[in-house]
């Protein structure tokens, strides 16, 4: 990714100043957590869910 920012500077930081975060998301981090959350039994009480992990950029459409 870091490679593909270098080369399209300008669009990495269009699309980066869309996001309410101001940061892409990563993948072990950001959507790994959700993904153990769910699997918890502390979830259990969750159904039918869309859990958008878009670092807030639902809210701006």
């Amino acid at each position: 990714m870091i490679r593909w920012a270098e080369a399209n500077l300008e669009y990495y930081q269009s699309m980066i100043s869309k996001i309410p975060l101001r940061r892409l998301g990563e993948l072990e981090s950001d959507i790994g957590r959700v993904a153990v959350l769910l699997a918890n039994e502390d979830s259990d009480y969750i159904t039918g869910q869309t859990i958008m992990v878009d670092g807030g950029s639902i809210k701006l459409r």
